[in-house]
């Protein structure tokens, strides 16, 4: 784009000269800013003799063909103006339009002089700007005429030739004509205003600003005007030669004519009441613009167009009221007033009930533009100013966003009188992006997916602008529960907004009844939202039909099928898992996070309908069961304080779990390939040990970074920990009953797999609830042991506590019932009797283990330190087992000792001495079974021969296995 400007000239005196052709090429300068005026009382309406507003209503085609010419929006206020193409001979003209008595169309009867303007937007070539000098090569193009030329014609006449523009003032006898060059913007409104009387000459103006004069005319042969009076509006004819030509390309609007020659102080009007540039545009003007019943209609879809562009340039983020923000109180009033009127100006054009009731595809889409203004308040640069609107009245950033919101679905609904569907726009600013669409209720219904918004498919602009493709709203297939709903047409409004958390003032406005007063939030992700809602069924009258239900979604179906939300992190590299390790850093993090959306009633945040369904360290998946704006909350806790591990305890505790290791993996192995150990006590111990091998490998590995540093990590680190060692703790359990039922009931078997299943059920019970009701703070822990809150926690701690008291009881009665006479006569319970003493120790020093565990890990508030000493008893847990249910066992120890033969030789010569003969080995089915009491074996009535030489006499020998 080229823009041409002429410096700035003076005022013209009776000194001034005309414009040299062969002068070079001017110099640019800034842009013009326009002068303050008061936009109503400077309306063409108020101030002109002849004005033409709506060409294109009131003016006819020189070619007899209507409408062969295109509407445009004209400068701002301004309404229609029209385009034309010289290549199709476009032009319009008016005759009569003035009577015989009036000087517009004779100029030589204007005694006070003459003034004439009109608006235009014309594209310059580049073979125009190189060919500057050369502009008589070029075809004149007239924007404006009545006829007048140098000739003799009486009339005006106004024309560009290349980058010149001429202006002519003609009585007939004397001729007036002046040219100037490059002060038209390229592609750009620009006014033209002429003011002539025959004794000052010819002066011409662009947007208000003296571009040439010329006193002295230039005499001619007068001829005759054009009869009837006829004003052309693109293009020239003259009383002598009727055919029009001299066709114009470009933009034209608003002509006006004074009968007089406009004053030094009067030439704004030639502006009509236009302020230029938008941006130069106070909140304030454009308030009384509004107010105005013959300024702007925003029912009229270009018009709103215009209101549109000129709060979006006033709301530019690098423009700054004419007021400092200081503590003086007028300055920060005045800079309130400024900003409170803005606002309120971007309501005023939203309202729904201003809203066109019928719009076309393109006007809606240009309409939508009104987020650019929502893009430009939510620049950092604002933040002060909502802090401000915020005090004085209430509302928040968001309140806005609702009207906006309520606007965008107004378009939307306007779109059904052109029976509008599978209809999708994408609008994308720097701090807003917003999507439309529109389309069946059925197809919505039968499509395989939900429907995913904003859209992320090539091209897109929000991809490519904010290097975003994840945050969306996937709204559900179904969402009405009446079938005559099937019928419609949906409208969905998806919203998007990239900085509201840099504006907003904390604290966060939250629903009192859903979140602590006392706890602190802040926003975690950007702000995302939606408006579902489906065209009316209109009558005749235009009023929707009261018979015919409107068909918002169904919130009971919105319960089964939700909304799903997904957002990204502000900040992803957030740990919630920190460790600390000097007690002075006072460091928050945000701990749990919250699926919350906006509730216009309460006009804060509000959780409830919404819930956290899924999510990660950089983003959270919410499900919500209404439609509105979403956004993600972090209630901020301290983070995690531990005091530093000692290297030296660091090795310690890793040779201890290995030593560990060994002593459960050599149990392990002996009582898996002995044949001999395959009864229940033993096989509950195996399990018991392989279930404590792999807690402690998941204890060592939960100490690398890879594991602490990724949420998802250790998250399953600590379930597994959960599992293993509560699991643990049930099997301690299990052993326990079942030596306590050896021992005073002499069961000894036939009840694993209920222990089995016991121990496995309640443990997946407790890890179950876990992720059902606390899901979010799991992996919380900066250890990776299940979560650093302690409600969670308690899902272990609660069924461990009630084991190991399980272990200690039947533990304690184990010890008082290890010398009755039952088990001293009983050779086959007496069998067990050193693995249930071992399994009663083993019992007390697991539940001591734990119960300093449970203090190490609950956050009670101690200044003590338990870890290391928990670390210490729980590495030695495998060498205590090898030595309780191992060494402790005497059946174990003969069959690690590679006596099992000789024991089973032993109990099979005592049996035989019983009441009959058992060839089965230790270990086998039958003994599993309840036995029955016996009695001590009778002396042989007739005595025994006397033994040989090297025999041992069994009969005198005493049956002790343990």
């Amino acid at each position: 784009m080229f823009i041409f400007l002429l410096p700035s000239l003076p005022r013209p005196g009776p000194t001034a000269t005309p414009t040299d052709p062969n002068a070079p090429l001017p110099s640019t300068e800034a842009p013009f800013t326009f002068p303050d005026a008061d936009v109503l009382t400077q309306a063409y309406v108020n101030t002109t003799n002849f004005h033409v507003g709506e060409m294109a209503a009131l003016m006819t085609s020189v070619s007899g063909a209507e409408n062969n010419f295109e509407r445009v929006s004209g400068p701002f206020s301004f309404a229609y103006g029209v385009r034309l193409n010289a290549n199709n001979k476009q032009c319009l003209s008016m005759v009569n339009f003035v009577s015989n008595t009036s000087c517009i169309y004779d100029p030589s009867k204007c005694t006070q002089g003459l003034s004439f303007s009109i608006w235009e937007r014309k594209n310059f070539s580049l073979q125009e700007f190189l060919g500057a000098r050369n502009y008589l090569s070029y075809p004149m193009q007239y924007l404006l005429s009545t006829g007048g030329d140098t000739d003799g014609h009486p009339g005006v006449a106004l024309y560009n030739q290349g980058l010149f523009l001429v202006a002519l003032v003609s009585t007939g006898n004397m001729y007036w004509k002046e040219k100037v060059v490059g002060s038209v913007g390229n592609f750009t409104w620009t006014n033209i205003g002429i003011r002539w009387d025959p004794t000052n000459g010819i002066e011409g103006f662009i947007n208000d600003r003296s571009v040439f004069f010329k006193k002295t005319g230039v005499a001619s042969t007068g001829q005759t005007t054009l009869n009837p009076p006829e004003v052309m509006i693109g293009c020239h004819k003259d009383a002598t030669n009727l055919d029009y030509r001299y066709y114009d390309t470009g933009d034209l609007d608003e002509l006006a004519f004074w009968e007089r020659r406009l004053a030094d102080n009067e030439t704004v009007y030639f502006l009509g009441g236009y302020e230029g540039e938008q941006q130069n545009m106070s909140p304030e003007e454009f308030s009384k613009l509004l107010d105005s019943p013959d300024s702007i209609d925003l029912s009229d879809p270009v018009q709103q167009q215009e209101a549109v562009g000129a709060l979006e340039a006033m709301t530019d983020p690098d423009y700054n009221p004419p007021v400092v923000l200081t503590n003086n109180t007028q300055a920060t009033s005045a800079r309130l007033r400024w900003f409170n009127t803005t606002v309120t100006n971007i309501r005023r054009v939203a309202d729904p009930d201003d809203q066109p009731a019928c719009i076309n595809i393109a006007d809606a889409s240009k309409s939508l533009d009104l987020i650019g203004t929502m893009s430009n308040l939510m620049d950092s640069n604002r933040k002060e100013d909502w802090s401000l609107y915020l005090n004085a009245t209430g509302r928040d950033a968001l309140n806005l966003c609702d009207d906006l919101e309520s606007h965008f679905d107004t378009i939307a609904q306007s779109l059904q009188c052109n029976n509008v569907t599978g209809f999708t726009v994408i609008v994308t600013k720097d701090h807003a992006n917003l999507q439309m669409d529109k389309i069946p209720v059925q197809q919505l219904a039968s499509a395989r997916k939900p429907l995913s918004t904003p859209s992320y498919v090539n091209p897109s602009q929000l991809a490519d602008t904010w290097g975003n493709r994840a945050e969306k709203v996937e709204v559900p297939n179904k969402l009405f529960s009446d079938p005559r709903c099937k019928t419609r047409t949906i409208n969905v409004v998806s919203t998007l907004y990239n900085n509201y958390h840099n504006i907003l003032s904390l604290p966060l406005n939250l629903s009192a009844r859903v979140f602590n007063a006392e706890a602190k939030y802040k926003l975690l992700s950007r702000v995302i939202g939606v408006t579902l809602s489906t065209d009316p069924i209109l009558l005749p009258s235009g009023v929707a039909d009261p018979k015919i239900p409107r068909c918002n979604p169904d919130p009971s179906v919105l319960t089964v099928y939700p909304i799903l939300v997904t957002l990204l992190h502000l900040d992803p590299t957030v740990i919630l898992r920190k460790t600390l390790f000097h007690n002075d850093e006072n460091i928050v993090y945000p701990s749990i996070r919250h699926c919350v959306w906006w509730n216009p009633e309460l006009s804060g945040w509000d959780k409830s309908g919404c819930r956290v369904f899924t999510g990660a360290d950089d983003y959270t998946k919410c499900s919500c069961a209404q439609a509105g704006k979403y956004a993600i909350l972090a209630e901020e806790v301290e983070p995690a304080v531990l005091p530093a591990e000692a290297s030296w305890m660091r090795l310690l505790r890793y040779v201890l779990y290995g030593v560990s290791a060994l002593c459960l993996l050599l149990f392990i192995l002996v009582v898996a390939f002995s044949g001999d150990l395959k009864e229940q006590f033993h096989l509950m111990g195996m399990t018991l040990a392989g279930t404590l091998l792999v807690a402690s490998l998941f204890m060592v590995l939960s100490d690398l970074p890879s594991v602490r540093d990724g949420r998802h990590m250790c998250t399953a680190f600590g379930t597994v920990l959960h599992f293993l060692y509560l699991c643990a703790g049930a099997w301690v359990a299990m052993i326990g009953h079942a030596t306590f039922n050896c021992i005073t009931a002499g069961i000894i078997g036939g009840r694993l797999g209920c222990y089995g299943c016991l121990s496995v059920g309640i443990t997946l019970v407790s890890v179950g609830l876990g992720y059902t009701f606390f899901l979010q703070d799991l992996g919380t822990d900066p250890r990776c042991f299940i979560s650093f809150n302690n409600f969670p926690k308690l899902l272990f701690f609660s069924p461990q506590v009630a084991f190991c008291c399980v272990g200690l009881f039947c533990g304690v009665v184990i010890f008082f019932n290890m010398r009755t006479a039952s088990l001293r006569n009983n050779p086959g319970i007496s069998d067990y009797r050193s693995f249930s003493l071992g399994a009663a120790v083993f019992s007390i020093y697991f539940s001591l283990t734990w119960a300093v565990g449970t203090v190490t890990y609950l956050q009670l508030g101690l200044k003590v330190d338990l870890y290391p000493f928990f670390q210490v008893l729980n590495g030695l847990m495998g060498v205590v087992l090898l030595l309780c249910l191992g060494a402790g066992s005497s059946r174990f120890r003969m069959v690690l000792a590679g006596q099992a033969k000789r024991r089973r030789e032993m109990l099979l010569s005592y049996a035989r001495r019983g009441s009959g003969e058992d060839t089965r080995r230790l270990g086998s089915p039958a003994d599993q079974r309840r036995l029955p009491p016996t009695t001590p074996p009778q002396p042989p009535t007739t005595p025994a021969a006397p033994p040989q030489a090297g025999e041992r006499s069994w009969s005198n020998t005493s049956l002790n296995l343990n």
